[in-house]
């Protein structure tokens, strides 16, 4: 279907972008993604939508990495963090800074992703949602494990396994084991690293069929929904001229 933003005078126009690159995101589709992003990043700033465009540039900056460009994701979170300094809206910086220190370790600077992200791990990331909180402690343990700190790494990620435990979501848990069981072998505990393991491999059976599955399903119908706005808009907007 076409996408026609520059015409339109819907206000939640911007929204409906995000949305869909959202679900994109979620189905693993990053370059679609980016492009629904990108055009929503457009559109915020010609309406001058400082919070609506800082959120944007976050979510390109998670896209990108997604897509393994983490030179080009840290662009996006470079001018997002600038902004939401700016703003003095320090609580909306600590996603952008834990996305940061992601694009950073994936270009080989575990040092300097720790130096940007151990402040916010003193209080395991309390400001954040849960999904935040449960990213921004994985990722400090990836942090801990690029530069052979196993233990540590243990440490952090069994707090985001705590935290999974109690909150239900599962996103992240089959690649937790497996880093978990990569740790304990690291440190020679071979009955938890395979323990770890087969937590694995039973939730990758698991979420490759009927979680795989039912989210796919609820995907597509939050898509058919959000194409039906976007083309509500369009026509709102073509009666209006």
């Amino acid at each position: 279907y076409e996408k026609s933003f520059k015409d339109t005078t819907d206000v939640n126009y911007g929204a409906i972008l995000n949305n869909i690159a959202n679900i994109y995101e979620e189905l693993g589709k990053h370059e679609d993604a980016i492009n629904y992003y990108e055009e929503s990043l457009l559109l915020k700033k010609a309406r001058n939508d400082q919070g609506g465009y800082l959120n944007t540039l976050n979510n390109l900056g998670r896209a990108y990495i997604s897509t393994g460009n983490s030179e080009e994701a840290l662009k996006y979170l470079e001018e997002a963090e600038e902004g939401y300094r700016n703003l003095a809206t320090e609580s909306d910086v600590i996603p952008v800074l834990v996305y940061k220190a992601k694009a950073l370790l994936s270009i080989g600077q575990p040092k300097e992703a720790e130096k940007i992200i151990y402040p916010l791990v003193q209080d395991t990331f309390q400001n954040l949602r849960p999904s935040q909180r449960i990213e921004g402690l994985i990722t400090y343990g990836d942090i801990m494990t690029a530069q052979a700190r196993h233990r540590d790494g243990i440490r952090y990620y069994s707090l985001a396994r705590q935290l999974i435990e109690q909150t239900g979501i599962v996103t992240e848990k089959t690649s937790l084991f497996r880093k978990m069981a990569h740790c304990y072998f690291q440190i020679k505990d071979n009955e938890t690293a395979y323990q770890m393991l087969n937590y694995s491999y039973t939730g990758l059976l698991s979420e490759t069929s009927k979680e795989r599955l039912q989210l796919e399903q609820e995907m597509q119908v939050k898509f058919n929904t959000l194409q039906k706005e976007q083309e509500n808009s369009k026509l709102l907007n073509e009666s209006m001229i």
